[in-house]
């Protein structure tokens, strides 16, 4: 009697084999599991939650091109924004938002209205987006792979998660499946000019408050590396909340001085 051929049969033990590996290894998490865990990891809910507002002061390096900007940026919970980017000599760029309405002014378009799309993206970083739920229609877990983070040696396991919002295109996010840091993320934005694809990746975690707070982000966009350092990070300070209004159409500032805007105060959300 002939014997049984060894890859006939190990072909029809596959099947139960695999089956019993997948039984002893430790199921996958769902995607609200990785969401939840990486809101912990970066502070809490409630953490986040005591941030009324968030001044920031940081440079960005665009070694390539020589530039260096230096940028301040101011937020209101829940959704209230300001910055203000200046490369003296060059170029000044001002954005904010109101609670209402959002505007933008620049040398090129000079003061605008902003577009309901970009608005909508600007709300998704805004300081009551660290609840996933409320900026983000669907949620979807992509499964685990090894990315390598730039100037990084060797290779790290992610968790991978797709985030639809209502309005604008999806943002991809890579979380430390050890940690759960946000250790990626690709987004899509949308401006008057067209879309424009970025990756950002986040570093140097600190704690600001109760929650960390990446202190540096390396960014690739429009064929370009920009590194933004932040140098000073403060929650819960004192505000100027006129800030978040348009200036007025002949409001002129200095490279490095505050705008002139208008003179009501923001109302309370």
């Amino acid at each position: 009697m002939r014997r049984p051929n060894r890859l006939a049969l190990s072909l029809l033990l596959l099947p139960a084999f695999l089956c019993a590996e997948e039984a002893s290894s430790p199921k996958s998490l769902t995607v609200e599991q990785v969401l939840d865990k990486a809101l912990s990891a970066h502070g809490g809910a409630e953490a986040f939650r005591k941030i009324k507002t968030l001044v920031m002061k940081f440079q960005v390096d665009m070694p390539a091109q020589g530039i260096k900007m230096s940028t301040e940026m101011i937020q209101k919970a829940p959704d209230l924004f300001y910055s203000l980017s200046v490369v003296p000599g060059i170029v000044r760029q001002e954005m904010g938002y109101d609670g209402k309405s959002g505007w933008a002014k620049d040398p090129v378009m000079g003061l605008r209205a902003q577009t309901e799309d970009e608005i909508a993206e600007r709300r998704r970083s805004s300081l009551s987006a660290w609840d996933w739920r409320t900026v983000y229609k669907k949620a979807e877990l992509k499964g685990k792979e090894e990315i390598t983070l730039e100037g990084a040696k060797a290779s790290v396991p992610a968790w991978v998660v797709l985030l639809t919002p209502e309005r604008g295109k999806p943002t991809t996010r890579w979380y430390d499946a050890e940690s759960f840091l946000l250790l990626r993320e690709e987004t899509v934005t949308v401006s008057p000019q067209g879309e424009m694809r970025a990756v950002a990746e986040p570093g140097d975690y600190r704690k600001v408050g109760g929650t960390l707070q990446p202190h540096l982000v390396r960014v690739s966009a429009m064929g370009m590396q920009m590194v933004m350092k932040v140098l000073e990070m403060k929650d819960n300070a004192e505000i100027d909340e006129t800030k978040f209004l348009k200036p007025g159409e002949d409001d002129e500032a200095e490279d490095g001085e505050a705008p002139k805007h208008g003179k009501a105060p923001v109302p309370e959300p």
